[in-house]
């Protein structure tokens, strides 16, 4: 049964797995195993989920083993191994066993899961699996005390032949599968070694599973993300402005995100002339080169309402034509209704706390209240002269047009939004500032997010996809060492792609405040050695050196954050590193606490760029002695949990020297 508890039929004829009639040349255990491996495949080839492939491979697995109950533990990221789907097992027994953790239970699962298996002892393999013809018989050869470091749940529900064989993605065990039977001998060893051997497979189509999970997630988690902004967010197909997807937030149209899609966006103006208006602007945004538009534009509600509202085009290109366009919407009447009450202020210009300009028809400031000086200075003029040639032929469109402009001006450390207001009998124009600067924060920051996460998911999933379809449609012509190379590019991009992604989701639990550690102690030495070892299969051309004493006092940790931090500053060294340069990671003791320092032979990093590395976004272009992309979230994630643990993050650098970027986590309580 599934995890839901739901029967399923399985189609299953015992077949004594000690046989070995010859057919045709070939054994029966020969066959057995050909037909396994066939009916893997078959099943990843009919699954689109994981849970539909791994309850289609128990099948597999117990046809092929003649065992009566198999079960497939994964571990997952809080240490816990359930079953995520079995078949003949009791509902008791179910209950009993699933709900164990690799960080507070202790039996033969988790000695698998942990790599604690030791070959000389008779009941694991040379494989890192557990393997018992007779529960009882073992049972009865070890000591008290070894029984009592083991729960013995399977014997006690009279499964006397059990195995446990690991399903390993690279050097990292991802789950077990769990084959049991209540007679003995009923598994053979070459059975066993044969699933180990199947199980490394088995390891790199979950960590597949699991990787488009986490995609997933994280779709869902940047979905709840657009849908929090209150802006209206839709993709439309171009040329013709079809409408894709919508968020929720599209409501404040007065429509729904299903009313929306299929349609164009004409739906959303108030007239045919303003449609092809903002149509104009997008043609010559994409004319120009340009990767985002900014503009307002007048739009309509369902109801017939006409609104203000602020547009932000981001352009997506394909073969270097643009095909898509995402746009987020924001209605600024209420902004509108402030810049009025500005202009109603400006009656006392001299109290007005925002610049307030009389400007005649040829160029002349009449009038400029005092928060209009440092706008002055910009333009090199005051009181009675002229503006510079370019505001003056501003004015006269302005009058001529009869009709209000805007225009954005830099003043200073601050960005003013200018309203020019004709009074064209008198011949003059009122000019009314505001100032933006912390509203062009956020749109910039926002517009880096989108265009960031858009392009680091995508060209990782470019050549995940390029190279599955490369292997599925060309696989016949291509030699093995080719379809090696191509899913090896594959899975370094997954791997790639699941940091990513790692990191969005710390950073927004940490956003959310749901960023829980599950602290013990732990040693550190095999985390920095195993971490190094994952960051040099991306990339092998620089030389690591480990500084870490063998003789270390445990920490107090999240063994799965740690790997995070060190991951992520590692990863910086190599970027940031000449090819076959030194990267060193160390570790000492230092008062209570243990501090990490990871450095690299980089040219090192200023005083002014130090003080902005921990925020988001900062990657420090100039320096990059790698082309691998980013989101420039790694410290800021690192950050974030390393305050987490109680700890400090810092780092000391010098141009032209390197950099050694420290942090400190406290010494385990016991």
């Amino acid at each position: 049964m599934s995890i839901s508890g739901k029967k399923r039929r399985v189609a299953w004829e015992p077949s004594n797995s000690s046989s070995r009639v010859s057919l045709e040349g070939t054994t029966v255990s020969a066959q057995a195993e050909r037909d396994l491996l066939v009916g893997i495949l078959e099943t990843l080839s009919q699954s689109r989920q994981m849970n539909e492939y791994l309850e289609r491979l128990i099948e597999q697995v117990r046809n092929y083993s003649g065992c009566r109950c198999v079960g497939i533990r994964l571990l997952d990221d809080d240490g816990n191994i359930p079953y995520a789907s079995y078949t003949g097992f009791s509902q008791e027994f179910y209950e009993s066993e699933s709900p164990l953790s690799i960080k507070s239970d202790k039996c033969m699962c988790i000695n698998v899961i942990r790599q604690n298996t030791d070959p000389t002892l008779p009941f694991y393999t040379k494989g890192g699996s557990f393997l018992s013809s007779s529960t009882t018989k073992l049972l009865a050869s070890v000591s008290e005390e070894t029984k009592g470091q083991t729960r013995n749940v399977c014997n006690e529900h009279g499964y006397e032949s059990v195995a446990l064989v690991p399903m390993r993605h690279k050097d990292k065990i991802l789950g077990l599968i769990h084959l049991a039977d209540k007679g003995e001998n009923k598994i053979p060893l070459e059975r066993v070694q044969f699933l180990e051997r199947v199980g490394t497979y088995i390891g790199e189509v979950l960590h597949t599973f699991m990787a488009e999970e986490e995609l997933k997630r994280s779709r869902d988690y940047l979905k709840k993300l657009t849908d929090s902004m209150g802006d209206a967010v839709f993709s439309i197909k171009m040329p013709k402005r079809v409408i894709e997807w919508a968020n929720d937030s599209i409501k404040l149209t007065g429509y729904k995100p299903e009313e929306c899609i299929g349609k164009t966006t004409k739906l959303f103006y108030p007239d045919e002339r303003e449609f092809l208006t903002f149509g104009d602007k997008l043609k010559s945004a994409i004319a120009e080169g340009k990767d985002v538009l900014h503009t307002e534009q007048l739009l309509k509600r369902k109801n017939g309402e006409v609104f203000p509202s602020e547009i932000t085009a981001t352009f997506f290109k394909e073969k270097g034509k643009v095909v898509r366009v995402t746009s987020i919407v924001r209605d600024v009447t209420e902004r509108k209704r402030a810049e009025e009450k500005i202009q109603s202020l400006a009656k006392f210009p001299s109290e007005n706390p925002n610049p307030v300009l009389r400007i005649a028809k040829d160029g002349t400031v009449l009038y400029a209240n005092k928060a209009s000086l440092p706008l002055l200075d910009v333009w090199r003029c005051q009181v009675g002269q002229l503006l510079p040639d370019y505001w003056r032929k501003f004015i006269l469109d302005t009058l001529g047009s009869r009709s209000s402009k805007n225009a954005e001006v830099e003043c200073g450390d601050c960005t003013l939004s200018l309203t020019f207001a004709p009074v064209v009998d008198a011949e003059y124009v009122n000019l009314y500032g505001l100032d933006i600067t912390e509203r062009k924060k956020l749109d910039q920051l926002k517009d880096e997010f989108i265009s960031f996460v858009s392009h680091e998911l995508r060209s990782p999933l470019t050549v995940i996809t390029g190279a599955v379809n490369t292997v599925m449609t060309e696989g016949e012509r291509l030699s093995p060492e080719e379809t090696r190379q191509l899913l090896k590019d594959a899975s370094l991009e997954a791997d790639l792609l699941s940091h990513l992604l790692s990191n969005l989701v710390e950073l927004s639990r940490a956003q959310a405040d749901r960023l829980f550690l599950h602290a013990e102690a732990i040693r550190v030495r095999k985390v920095v050695q195993g971490t190094i070892e994952e960051v040099k299969r991306q990339s092998s051309a620089r030389q690591f050196i480990v500084d870490v004493p063998r003789k270390l006092p445990p920490v107090h940790a999240d063994e799965l954050r740690l790997e995070r931090i060190l991951y992520n500053l590692i990863e910086n060294a190599v970027k940031y590193s000449p090819e076959g340069g030194e990267i060193r990671v160390s570790v000492k003791p230092e008062g209570e606490h243990l501090v990490f320092g990871v450095s690299d032979q980089g040219i090192g990093i200023s005083l002014s760029d130090q003080a902005k590395l921990f925020g988001p976004f900062q990657r420090i272009e100039e320096s990059r002695l790698d082309d691998a992309g980013g989101l420039g979230l790694g410290l800021l994630v690192c950050l974030r949990l390393v305050e987490a643990h109680g700890g400090r993050i810092w780092v000391e650098s010098e141009p032209g020297k390197g950099s050694t970027f420290f942090f400190t986590l406290p010494l385990s309580r016991s």
